[in-house]
Protein backbone atom coordinates (compact mmCIF):
# COMPACT_ATOMS: atom_id res chain seq x y z
CA UNK A 1 0.00 0.00 0.00
CA UNK A 2 3.16 2.59 1.05
CA UNK A 3 4.01 1.62 -2.43
CA UNK A 4 0.87 2.58 -4.18
CA UNK A 5 0.91 5.63 -2.06
CA UNK A 6 4.53 6.80 -3.28
CA UNK A 7 3.57 6.20 -6.61
CA UNK A 8 0.80 8.16 -6.83
CA UNK A 9 2.40 11.25 -5.40
CA UNK A 10 5.22 10.79 -7.61
CA UNK A 11 2.57 10.97 -11.07
CA UNK A 12 0.98 14.03 -9.07
CA UNK A 13 4.08 16.01 -9.04
CA UNK A 14 4.83 14.73 -12.40
CA UNK A 15 1.50 15.96 -13.63
CA UNK A 16 2.31 19.73 -11.93
CA UNK A 17 5.87 19.74 -13.37
CA UNK A 18 4.62 19.33 -16.82
CA UNK A 19 1.48 21.94 -16.26
CA UNK A 20 4.12 23.98 -15.43
CA UNK A 21 6.40 23.60 -18.42
CA UNK A 22 3.21 23.38 -21.12
CA UNK A 23 2.64 27.09 -19.26
CA UNK A 24 6.15 28.38 -20.01
CA UNK A 25 5.89 26.62 -23.59
CA UNK A 26 2.19 27.46 -25.14
CA UNK A 27 1.87 30.82 -23.18
CA UNK A 28 2.13 32.82 -26.41
CA UNK A 29 -1.20 34.17 -28.57
CA UNK A 30 -1.82 31.22 -31.40
CA UNK A 31 -0.06 28.87 -29.03
CA UNK A 32 3.57 30.14 -30.12
CA UNK A 33 5.91 29.61 -27.35
CA UNK A 34 6.69 32.75 -25.22
CA UNK A 35 8.61 33.77 -22.17
CA UNK A 36 6.64 35.08 -19.84
CA UNK A 37 6.79 38.78 -18.59
CA UNK A 38 9.24 39.01 -15.58
CA UNK A 39 7.43 39.18 -12.01
CA UNK A 40 10.18 42.09 -11.25
CA UNK A 41 12.98 43.64 -13.09
CA UNK A 42 14.39 45.88 -10.66
CA UNK A 43 16.69 47.77 -13.63
CA UNK A 44 20.38 48.80 -13.27
CA UNK A 45 21.95 49.36 -9.64
CA UNK A 46 25.08 50.75 -8.48
CA UNK A 47 27.32 48.09 -6.28
CA UNK A 48 29.37 49.39 -4.36
CA UNK A 49 32.67 47.05 -3.80
CA UNK A 50 32.38 45.67 0.04
CA UNK A 51 28.63 47.00 0.19
CA UNK A 52 25.93 44.90 0.37
CA UNK A 53 22.40 45.81 -1.82
CA UNK A 54 19.12 45.28 -0.92
CA UNK A 55 16.51 44.99 -3.28
CA UNK A 56 13.08 44.62 -2.53
CA UNK A 57 10.33 42.30 -4.83
CA UNK A 58 7.43 41.54 -2.39
CA UNK A 59 6.92 38.53 -4.55
CA UNK A 60 6.27 36.44 -1.40
CA UNK A 61 7.93 32.97 -2.21
CA UNK A 62 11.17 31.37 -3.29
CA UNK A 63 9.45 29.98 -6.02
CA UNK A 64 10.89 31.68 -8.77
CA UNK A 65 14.13 31.74 -11.44
CA UNK A 66 16.41 34.40 -11.00
CA UNK A 67 18.22 36.07 -13.93
CA UNK A 68 21.24 38.02 -12.71
CA UNK A 69 23.79 39.86 -14.99
CA UNK A 70 26.49 42.52 -14.15
CA UNK A 71 28.26 45.35 -16.62
CA UNK A 72 31.87 47.04 -15.63
CA UNK A 73 30.25 50.09 -17.95
CA UNK A 74 29.61 53.35 -16.06
CA UNK A 75 26.29 54.93 -17.09
CA UNK A 76 26.86 57.95 -19.61
CA UNK A 77 24.52 61.25 -20.14
CA UNK A 78 21.66 58.54 -21.48
CA UNK A 79 18.86 58.05 -19.32
CA UNK A 80 17.86 55.34 -18.70
CA UNK A 81 21.15 53.90 -18.47
CA UNK A 82 22.22 50.77 -20.85
CA UNK A 83 24.86 49.25 -20.79
CA UNK A 84 27.21 48.23 -23.78
CA UNK A 85 27.55 44.56 -22.39
CA UNK A 86 26.44 42.66 -19.68
CA UNK A 87 28.39 39.59 -18.74
CA UNK A 88 28.02 36.62 -15.27
CA UNK A 89 31.52 36.72 -15.15
CA UNK A 90 32.09 36.42 -10.73
CA UNK A 91 28.42 35.32 -9.99
CA UNK A 92 29.04 33.55 -7.16
CA UNK A 93 32.80 34.65 -6.98
CA UNK A 94 36.03 33.93 -8.30
CA UNK A 95 39.14 33.60 -6.33
CA UNK A 96 41.80 35.05 -8.36
CA UNK A 97 45.60 34.15 -8.02
CA UNK A 98 47.69 36.27 -9.57
CA UNK A 99 51.45 35.03 -9.37
CA UNK A 100 53.06 38.13 -11.21
CA UNK A 101 52.09 40.55 -8.39
CA UNK A 102 52.20 37.19 -6.20
CA UNK A 103 48.90 38.33 -4.93
CA UNK A 104 45.20 36.50 -4.08
CA UNK A 105 41.77 38.00 -3.94
CA UNK A 106 38.31 37.24 -4.80
CA UNK A 107 36.56 38.89 -7.28
CA UNK A 108 32.91 39.41 -8.44
CA UNK A 109 29.42 39.07 -6.21
CA UNK A 110 27.22 37.05 -4.71
CA UNK A 111 23.23 37.01 -3.86
CA UNK A 112 21.40 35.39 -1.60
CA UNK A 113 17.53 35.74 -2.07
CA UNK A 114 14.33 35.42 0.08
CA UNK A 115 10.58 35.25 0.07
CA UNK A 116 10.65 39.47 -0.68
CA UNK A 117 14.25 40.36 -1.64
CA UNK A 118 17.78 39.80 -2.98
CA UNK A 119 20.43 40.81 -1.10
CA UNK A 120 23.56 41.30 -3.44
CA UNK A 121 27.51 41.38 -2.34
CA UNK A 122 29.91 42.54 -4.09
CA UNK A 123 33.04 41.72 -3.00
CA UNK A 124 35.98 44.47 -1.99
CA UNK A 125 38.85 43.48 -4.68
CA UNK A 126 36.30 43.19 -7.43
CA UNK A 127 36.28 45.18 -10.90
CA UNK A 128 34.04 43.95 -13.17
CA UNK A 129 30.69 44.67 -11.37
CA UNK A 130 29.79 48.40 -11.48
CA UNK A 131 26.21 47.47 -11.43
CA UNK A 132 23.86 44.80 -11.21
CA UNK A 133 20.15 44.34 -12.98
CA UNK A 134 18.35 41.66 -11.12
CA UNK A 135 14.97 39.81 -13.23
CA UNK A 136 12.81 37.08 -11.61
CA UNK A 137 10.13 35.10 -12.62
CA UNK A 138 7.39 33.83 -10.70
CA UNK A 139 7.19 29.66 -11.15
CA UNK A 140 3.81 28.93 -11.76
Amino acid sequence: MLVLKSNLDLLERIHDLETRIALLENGGPDGEPQFPAPSYDSGWHKLTAGQDLILIHNLDTTEYFVYFIVTEDEPTDSDPFVPTSFHNFGTGGAFVEDYVIDRMYDLGTYWEATKNSIEIYRYPQDTVCNYARVILWKIP
